[in-house]
């Protein structure tokens, strides 16, 4: 046989995995995106009617300025930008991170938990070539995922604040979100190789919880910034929409890439060279 038959027919086994996988996870994209979607939208609809009720709040505790900072931290400031960093950014970045997990994992783990794993792992196509193709479709599932939320998210905010932001910025923020849910996913999938049956999807959420708290914590005073470095949600609460790209922590950004990179390196080693099971 040929060397270009012999690809061709590697090709042929791989392709239909690959589409089914497309296919297997269709749904779960489906739910995700479209909640996530809907609740960026609307609650980007909502500034309006925070804004009235932080006039009002900020009127109430007029006599004290330290509170009625604290409120307006809390609930967003009346520049649209922040708004949405702090309430739709941070929901579609909680949903984001939730879903890149629990794809992460699904991906590796559905073949053993549906017994599949037996017909798949002893076709004529390498170990590492089937997970490449599990993780690209990773990466398209998020990327399609990113782009929806994205698209409602920038509706809303030209509906509703039309010249009170830079749209530039808010392509920059996207383009954040996107690494980030990539990052979280790729810990996710390795992980799930390492793990394997012992590494299911509800541990990969709490995981993913986990990254979301620990970077809200990071944000509570100076005393908890070293947390950003420790979670690579924290990108997410930067306020790009509003600064600009000068309050991203950079270090935080390159450590939470470099990561997942080492993770997937040695957890493609690990899987390729151990049983299955």
């Amino acid at each position: 046989m040929k060397l270009s038959e012999l690809k061709k027919e590697k090709k042929f086994k791989v392709s239909p995995l690959y589409a089914l996988e497309r296919k297997n996870n269709l749904k779960a994209l489906i739910i995700f995106s479209v909640i996530a979607a809907i609740l960026v939208f609307i609650t980007v609809a909502m500034f309006n009617l925070m804004e009235d009720t932080l006039k009002m709040l900020e009127g109430m505790f007029e006599n004290n300025p330290e509170l009625k900072d604290q409120i307006a931290e809390l609930i967003g400031s009346q520049n649209i930008a922040t708004y949405f960093v702090l309430q739709a950014g941070q929901m579609w970045g909680l949903l984001g991170i939730i879903y890149a997990a629990f794809l992460g994992c699904k991906l590796v783990g559905g073949n053993l938990k549906d017994g599949s794993y037996e017909m798949l792992y002893t076709q004529n196509v390498s170990r590492t070539k089937i997970v490449l193709n599990k993780f690209v479709r990773l990466v398209i599932n998020l990327l399609i995922f990113n782009a929806i939320c994205g698209i409602f998210g920038l509706v809303g905010m030209l509906i509703w604040g039309y010249g009170q932001f830079n749209v530039l910025n808010y392509f920059a923020y996207w383009l954040f979100l996107i690494v980030m849910s990539v990052q979280a996913g790729a810990i996710s999938f390795a992980f799930a190789l390492f793990g394997k049956r012992k590494y299911t999807t509800f541990l990969s959420v709490v995981v993913a919880v986990a990254f979301y708290f620990i970077a809200y914590l990071g944000i509570a005073g100076s005393n908890f910034e070293f947390l950003s470095y420790l979670t690579p949600f924290a990108v997410v609460l930067a306020d790009v929409v509003n600064s600009g790209l000068t309050v991203v922590n950079y270090w935080s950004l390159a450590i939470w890439t470099i990561i997942p990179i080492i993770l997937m390196f040695f957890a493609m080693k690990n899987f390729k060279n151990t049983d299955i099971v």
